[in-house]
Order: C-alpha cells, then structure tokens, then sequence
C-alpha cells in the first residue's frame, strides 16, 4: 500500500482516481453513474498512453458498474479486440 501511495499519479487521472478512492471508503455513497465516468477517463487516458492492459481493465469496470450501457460494452469490446 505504501507504494501505492508513494506513485506519481499524472495530474490528468488525479480526479478520476480521488473520486474511486473516495467511493470506496464509503461505498454506500458511490453512484454508479461516478464510478462509470471515473472508469472511462481512465481507460482514455490509458488508451492514449498505449496502456492497453490498463485501458482493457477500465474499459470492463465501466461496463460491469452500468451493464445496461451499449456504449461502454462497446467500448470493452474495441480495447479487447488489439
């Protein structure tokens, strides 16, 4: 955990991964519609850091937090597919 906390987050993911932060250590207050948008900025950004294991695994949380969301499949499908 120490070097969890020790890592240089780049400024661009520091809200997205706050806000997940936040909502874990009080999950009765997360909102999935959050969690979802946390999970996709994510999965951008690691997209366009050609982090492709990383964008997968965002990809499919956003999915699993919304499965009635056509975009979001779509979107674990076209990260699972390079």
């Amino acid at each position: 955990m120490r070097r969890l906390v020790e890592a240089e987050i780049p400024p661009e993911l520091a809200a997205p991964l706050d806000t997940l932060a936040a909502m874990l250590s009080a999950p009765e207050c997360a909102d999935a519609q959050v969690v979802a948008q946390c999970c996709t900025h994510v999965a951008s950004w690691a997209d366009s850091s050609r982090a492709r294991e990383t964008a997968l695994a965002y990809a499919q949380a956003a999915a699993l937090v919304l499965p009635g969301d056509a975009r979001a499949a779509l979107r674990t499908g076209i990260c699972g597919s390079w």
